[in-house]
């Protein structure tokens, strides 16, 4: 885990923001779209950098999404106030599923990783008041 969190250190100082997988490694380029469905365990660090001790304890915390292929450690430094977001952020390869999965949790939007760029969606990134339980919030597997 130290190793994951230093490069995810790297890439978000680097980028200004990654995707992460704890078992395929960055995911920048993918055809995926990455979108927030557990807002209750964003993190916002009044902050720039992302210090790896942070990332580390926020894998740590977060390991039961996070042992699932389909969830990385999501990283977005928001560059009008300086803050950092620190997510568990799902990769879809369905746009038309992570728009309504952002609309869903009133995400910002979704970041298309294959061109690097965010699509907002109207949301304010708040969590909604009628939470579905974890296991709940992403499509099966199969579905498309």
């Amino acid at each position: 885990m130290d190793e994951a969190s230093r490069q995810i250190s790297a890439l978000h100082r680097t980028h200004g923001g990654s995707t992460f997988n704890v078992y395929f490694g960055d995911l920048s380029g993918e055809p995926l779209y990455a979108v927030s469905v557990y807002p209750e365990r964003s993190r916002i660090l009044s902050q720039e950098e992302l210090d790896p001790e942070i990332v580390q304890h926020f894998i740590v915390d977060n390991l039961d999404l996070l042992e699932d292929p389909r969830n990385n450690v999501g990283t977005w430094l928001n560059r009008d106030d300086g803050d950092t977001y620190l997510d568990v952020a799902s990769t879809l390869p369905s746009r038309e599923q992570a728009v309504g999965l952002a609309r869903r949790y009133n995400q910002i939007g979704i970041f298309d990783l294959r061109v690097s760029e965010l699509l907002e969606i109207g949301g304010t990134g708040g969590p909604p008041s009628d939470l579905p339980p974890l296991e709940q919030r992403l499509p099966d597997r199969g579905a498309s």
